[in-house]
């Protein structure tokens, strides 16, 4: 009997150890999954920072195009969203640029950049002295035609 005992022990002590090893799989995987968690929470936490920046602040709407490009690309977020958008926002700031330049090419020539109100264009200068006397521009036009009467 005490043979018999002895191997009915042994089975047991084979079926704690194979519980043990598994509970450790899961007790890594666990740590595996732990770990992937924290760094795709850091990794998000620093794309995310960049929307402080004006160039990045559509990064929220972004967000998992620029992590997923980062990710498989090995780059940072802000590498990652240059190389996805900087074609993007290099139009956009030429379209801006060219609008800026009509504006500046309007004043310059004695207009406005405002349409203009009710058959006239003002100077810079009468700009501002309507927006100094608390004036609409198109008051100021109604004044002016009337000194001019």
């Amino acid at each position: 009997m005490n043979e018999d005992a002895r191997m009915h022990e042994g089975g047991d002590n084979a079926q704690i150890i194979e519980l043990i090893k598994r509970y450790r799989e899961q007790i890594e995987s666990l740590k595996r999954k732990l770990s992937q968690y924290e760094q795709d929470d850091t990794e998000r936490r620093e794309a995310l920072s960049l929307r402080d920046d004006p160039y990045y602040g559509d990064i929220e709407d972004k967000l998992s195009e620029v992590l997923d490009y980062a990710r498989r690309h090995g780059v940072s977020a802000k590498e990652a969203y240059r190389a996805l958008f900087a074609e993007e926002k290099a139009r956009d700031l030429m379209a801006k640029e060219q609008k800026n330049k009509a504006k500046i090419s309007a004043l310059s020539q004695g207009g406005n950049s405002a349409e203009p109100e009710e058959g006239g264009v003002l100077s810079p200068d009468e700009i501002w002295a309507a927006k100094k006397a608390g004036m609409t521009i198109a008051d100021y036009l109604k004044y002016k035609k009337r000194g001019n009467e």
